[in-house]
C-alpha cells in the first residue's frame, strides 16, 4: 500500500533532512508499516555519525540533540550508550574547566584591585578563557598598571625635587594603588628619615611644641613607618603624664615617665623630670601623712575652723585618734598601694587598680607594665587611661576593639578588646553611677589564676548578681559596695534594705590586710604585686 509519509521521510533522509525525517518516523503511521523500521534503523545510524561529528567539533550541546533522537528512535543501544558516556565526559570536562577559569578570574580580578598587577597578569593567562570577562579584566589590569607606573614616576620625582608635601601625597596615592610596590619602602624612607632625625633631635633637645607639626607633614606616611608611629606613642604619652601633674598625681605621671624613658633613653630632661616627679610623690605622701590631716578630720567631725565665724562654739567631748606616727604609716601604706586583691566569700577573687592610667604588656616582662597578660603580642605596652568618666586605649602594637583593627579610641560602654590572637578581654562600664570600669579575662590571664576580673577603680565599686555590677557573682543575694573616700576604704550593702524601706547597714572601714563581715558577706583588700 502506499504510504506517503514513509515516502516524504525516506526522500528526507535521502536528501540529509535528518531532522525532518526524524519528526515524520515518530508518527504511528510510519513506524507501524514493515519499511519504516527499516528507515528508522537507518535514520538512527544516521544520527549517529553526525552526533559522532559534532563531539569531534566541540559542539556538546548538537551532539546530545542527536543523540536525544537517536535513542527515542532506537533505544538504548550499545554505541548510543557509548556516544552517550563520551559525551558526558566531555561535558563534565568542560564544567570543570569553566569552574577552574572562573576562579582564577576571580582571584585575578581581587588581585588587580589590591594593585598587584603581576600577579594578576599570570592568574589572567592561567584561565586562558576568551570570554568577555577575561577582556574586561585584561583592560582594566592594563589601566591599572598604567596609573601604578605614572604614581610610581611622579613619586620618585617629587621625592628627588624635595618637594615634601606633594611627594607625601604622590606616596600615599602609590600606597592606595599597590600596597606592595617594589619602590614603595624606599621612597618612603627616603621621605620620613630626616623627619624622623629632626623628631628625635627636638625631643631630646625638649621641644615637644615642635612635634605634633613635624608629624602631621607627614600624617599620611604613619601607617608605612614605625618610627613615626613610635612618635605618636611618645606624644600621647606625654600629654597623660602632664594631665597626671596637673593634676597632682605624682604616682602616676611618674609611671608614664618610666615608660617614655624606655622609648627615649637619650633624653637628660626626662632624667630630670623623673627625678623632680619622684621627689613630688615622695614629699606629697609626707605633706598628706602630716599632722594638718588631723584638722581635716576635725572639720569633718562637725568642728568649724577658728577663721570662719559661726554664730557660737558648741564643746564636745574628744574621742581618742590614733597618734601621728599611726596617722602617718597608715596613711603611707594606703597611698602608695596602686594594685589591691579583693576577695569576696561566694565570688571569688578581683584586682582593683586604683590608678587613672594602666599599661598593659606580655606577662614574660611583668616588670615593665601594670598588667602582665599571656598572649600580648606587641612589642610595647598599651596604656588604657582614664579622664573623667572617659576611657581610651592607646595600643603598643595591634589591637583590636570590637573587631575593628586601631591604635587610638575612646572605649563605648562595652566593648571586646584583643591585642593578638590569644589575648582577650571585655571592657566594661556597667552603671553610669560610677566611673569604674571592669576588665573581664576572657582569653588571657594573669600569673594569679584566680583573678578572672580586673576593676579600674574609681571611688566606687559594686558586687552583685547582675550584670549593672563591676564584680559579678550569681552567690550573692543582694548587692555589696566598696567605697573610697579621704584615702580610706568603706563597704556597705542595703540596696535591697533601702527598697524595702528598712534602714540600710552602715558603712563598715575596710582596713587593708583585715577581713571584714559586711552584712553577713565576708571580704578582705590586701596589697598585691603581679
Amino acid at each position: 500500500m502506499f504510504n506517503l509519509r514513509l515516502k516524504q521521510a525516506e526522500t528526507a533522509l535521502r536528501d540529509g533532512r535528518l531532522d525532518e525525517a526524524a519528526s515524520l518516523a515518530v508518527e504511528p503511521v510510519v513506524r507501524e508499516h514493515r519499511d519504516g523500521q527499516v528507515l528508522i534503523t537507518k535514520l538512527v545510524t544516521a544520527l549517529l555519525d553526525r552526533a559522532t561529528e559534532h563531539l569531534a567539533a566541540d559542539c556538546c550541546s548538537a551532539a546530545q540533540q542527536d543523540l536525544g533522537i537517536a535513542r527515542q528512535l532506537g533505544g538504548n543501544a550499545a554505541r548510543i550508550a557509548e556516544l552517550q558516556a563520551k559525551l558526558d565526559l566531555i561535558i563534565a570536562t568542560d564544567d570543570r574547566q569553566r569552574r577552574r577559569e572562573r576562579v582564577l578570574l576571580s582571584e585575578a580580578q581581587r588581585e588587580v584591585d589590591a594593585g598587584n598587577c603581576e600577579l594578576g597578569e599570570q592568574l589572567l593567562q592561567r584561565a586562558a578563557s576568551d570570554d568577555s570577562a577575561a577582556d574586561r579584566l585584561s583592560d582594566q589590569l592594563a589601566a591599572k598598571r598604567s596609573r601604578i607606573d605614572a604614581a610610581a614616576e611622579r613619586a620618585a620625582q617629587l621625592v628627588e625635587s624635595g618637594r615634601t608635601n606633594d611627594a607625601v601625597s604622590a606616596i600615599a596615592e602609590l600606597h592606595s594603588l599597590n600596597p606592595k610596590h617594589e619602590s614603595l619602602s624606599s621612597l618612603v624612607d627616603q621621605v620620613t628619615g630626616p623627619v624622623v632625625d629632626q623628631l628625635l633631635s627636638e625631643i631630646n633637645a625638649g621641644r615637644l611644641d615642635r612635634v605634633q607639626a613635624l608629624t602631621e607633614r607627614v600624617r599620611p606616611l604613619v601607617p608605612l613607618d614605625p618610627g613615626l608611629e613610635e612618635f605618636d606613642q611618645i606624644v600621647s604619652l606625654g600629654r597623660v603624664a602632664s594631665q597626671a601633674i596637673k593634676q597632682s598625681r605624682f604616682d602616676n605621671a611618674l609611671r608614664t615617665i618610666r615608660q617614655l624613658r624606655t622609648l627615649l633613653p637619650e633624653a637628660e630632661w626626662l632624667k630630670t623630670l623623673q627625678e623632680n616627679t619622684q621627689q613630688a610623690a615622695e614629699l606629697t605622701g609626707e605633706l598628706q601623712a602630716s599632722p594638718l590631716s588631723l584638722l581635716a578630720d576635725a572639720s569633718r567631725g562637725g568642728q568649724t575652723s577658728p577663721d570662719i565665724p559661726g554664730p557660737h562654739i558648741e564643746v564636745r567631748s574628744i574621742e581618742r585618734r590614733p597618734g601621728a606616727a599611726e596617722q602617718q604609716h597608715s596613711a603611707r601604706s594606703q597611698a602608695t598601694s596602686d594594685q589591691l586583691l579583693l576577695q569576696i566569700d561566694g565570688a571569688g577573687s578581683a584586682l582593683l587598680l586604683t590608678s587613672s592610667s594602666l599599661s598593659i604588656g606580655n606577662a614574660s616582662r611583668a616588670g615593665h607594665c601594670d598588667l602582665p597578660l599571656t598572649g600580648y603580642s606587641g612589642d610595647a605596652p598599651a596604656l588604657l587611661t582614664r579622664h573623667g568618666g572617659d576611657y581610651q586605649v592607646l595600643a603598643g602594637g595591634e589591637c583590636w576593639i570590637d573587631g575593628v583593627k586601631c591604635r587610638e579610641k575612646l572605649l563605648p560602654a562595652d566593648a571586646k578588646l584583643a591585642f593578638g590572637p590569644r589575648c582577650r578581654l571585655r571592657f566594661r562600664r556597667p552603671t553610669s553611677v560610677s566611673h569604674s570600669a571592669s576588665i573581664d579575662l576572657t582569653g588571657t590571664r594573669l600569673s594569679r589564676s584566680d583573678i578572672r576580673t580586673v576593676v579600674l577603680f574609681d571611688e566606687t565599686l559594686i558586687a552583685g548578681a547582675a550584670r549593672t555590677s563591676h564584680v559579678v557573682n550569681r552567690s550573692l543575694e543582694q548587692p555589696l559596695v566598696l567605697f573610697q573616700r579621704d584615702g580610706r576604704f568603706f563597704a556597705r550593702n542595703g540596696f535591697a534594705a533601702r527598697q524595702a524601706g528598712r534602714d540600710p547597714i552602715a558603712p563598715i572601714p575596710v582596713e587593708p590586710g583585715e577581713s571584714v563581715d559586711v552584712g553577713g558577706v565576708r571580704l578582705r583588700l590586701s596589697s598585691i604585686e603581679l
